[in-house]
């Protein structure tokens, strides 16, 4: 940028004099001869170098797993090339190994043919077989209770454990995978639901992201990858997460994935709102023969089941299809945690009885940590939300409970339409959109720049359909 503007400057005929032309113009060309690809440098030039950083960086994780993937059969190979060699040619210690590695791999070749009654893992790497389980299965996925349950109590035993979901692990339950590992990766997200049974009444543990985060050194993830138009995270990035995620937009957008349903009759009786699950029901009967994924979720297990009932018999049986498909999901917002999907249609049930009567019961969201189940059920969705509500944000005072407070900003948002407005670009970049999927970039550098968050930019924005040009 800075080279096209002293070029500029040096044609332009409002330069302050001719001794300044000529002064530019003689430091241009010493640039020039110094360095002469940054003079040449352009967008052009720019996308070319961040497309082939992509290209490389692509490579060289390919090449990485391959790598592993050769370490690991080298490794199986060295093996069998013992086992072939004759004991005559063997050292004393080397005929021991020898003679180890054969039970083993006896050991294995006798269980792959078993169709019933197989020793459990532990008991394999209690055994001599563990050195050719380790070569085989390099990587496990597991759960903490699992690896309590499956794997030796060994100092070492991984080189690595990494931690998904951190907040939904109990510490205590993750000591065991702690002490059996050399070093430890921990990823979570504070403002996600932590260890806890709603129903059961038990007090939420001290979970291990929490307990992490005062020991480890700490790296913060800001990019958001889920959400296809940012106004889908967009009340989340406000009251969560101090605006600090970076969302990207997808080609071909929509202006207003937020779609607001007010029931005008609806009703609570009995723990249900009949009339909200017809309508609820109505949009699923449209939406469920679509391609994208479906999820539906109800601020409770009555209203959940009431939508149910609503639903026509081949309906649920495509909604259990999906499920199993993992296309999909039917749950109460208790339940929800970890899913996600293409569009969302949410039931919050609650509205005045047939006297009038609003009554603040909102159930899960009550309790300690309803926020958080806020949090997660409004970032689930990539595409679209369709939020349905016989009541408004005016119903909803002001209250001591920042869960319903959130709630009511949230209706809020949705009934002033906020999100029906121009496509937002992270960094406060200056866009120029055609035909929905061209987009131009102007002074880039300006904005970023941080190499790192460039091409990550242009990675995922490429990725979401968009033909990307790059401009001084």
């Amino acid at each position: 940028n800075l080279n096209s503007e002293i070029y500029k400057l040096i044609q332009s005929e409002n330069s302050p004099s001719k001794i300044a032309q000529i002064i530019l113009k003689s430091h241009w060309i010493n640039f020039e001869s110094q360095w002469p690809e940054l003079a040449k440098f352009d967008g052009e030039t720019l996308h070319s170098k961040i497309e082939n950083i992509i290209k490389s960086e692509s490579e060289e994780m390919l090449n990485f797993s391959k790598q592993i993937y050769f370490q690991q059969t080298e490794k199986f190979q060295h093996l069998n090339a013992i086992l072939r060699t004759s004991s005559s040619k063997l050292k004393t210690e080397e005929k021991a190994f020898k003679s180890k590695i054969k039970i083993g791999k006896a050991i294995l070749v006798k269980e792959f043919s078993k169709t019933k009654q197989h020793k459990t893992i532990r008991e394999l790497l209690s055994s001599d077989a563990r050195i050719w389980i380790e070569i085989l299965t390099p990587i496990w996925l597991s759960t903490p209770t699992q690896v309590a349950a499956t794997f030796p109590m060994e100092k070492s035993l991984f080189s690595w454990v990494i931690f998904d979901e951190a907040s939904q692990i109990p510490l205590s339950n993750a000591l065991g995978s702690l002490q059996r590992a050399e070093r430890a990766i921990i990823a979570g997200d504070e403002h996600q639901m932590s260890p806890g049974n709603y129903f059961s009444g038990a007090v939420s543990s001290v979970d291990l992201l929490h307990q992490a985060n005062y020991y480890y050194d700490k790296s913060k993830l800001k990019h958001h990858y889920r959400s296809n138009h940012p106004s889908l995270i967009s009340f989340s990035n406000r009251y969560f997460y101090q605006n600090e995620l970076i969302a990207y937009p997808a080609a071909n957008h929509t202006n207003n994935p937020l779609h607001l349903h007010i029931v005008e009759n609806g009703t609570f009786i009995e723990r249900q709102n009949i009339e909200e699950a017809k309508q609820v029901s109505a949009l699923i009967e449209k939406m469920i023969d679509n391609q994208d994924s479906l999820g539906i979720v109800a601020f409770s297990e009555q209203q959940l089941d009431c939508i149910w009932r609503e639903l026509k018999a081949a309906t649920q049986q495509k909604i259990l299809q999906n499920i199993d498909l993992g296309k999909g999901f039917f749950r109460a917002l208790e339940q929800v945690q970890g899913d996600e999907c293409d569009n969302l249609i949410i039931s919050l049930g609650y509205a005045k009885n047939e006297l009038g009567e609003f009554h603040k019961r909102f159930g899960p969201l009550n309790q300690k940590n309803g926020s958080k189940r806020l949090n997660v059920l409004l970032t689930r969705s990539k595409k679209s939300i369709h939020f349905f509500s016989s009541i408004n944000s005016k119903i909803l005072e002001l209250s001591t409970n920042e869960s319903v407070n959130l709630l009511r900003y949230f209706l809020l948002q949705l009934e002033e339409n906020s999100t029906n407005e121009s496509l937002t670009f992270p960094y406060e970049l200056a866009i120029k959109i055609e035909n929905k999927t061209n987009l131009s970039i102007f002074k880039v550098t300006n904005q970023i720049q941080d190499a790192r968050e460039l091409v990550t930019l242009h990675h995922v924005l490429t990725r979401r359909g968009w033909n990307i040009s790059y401009h001084s």
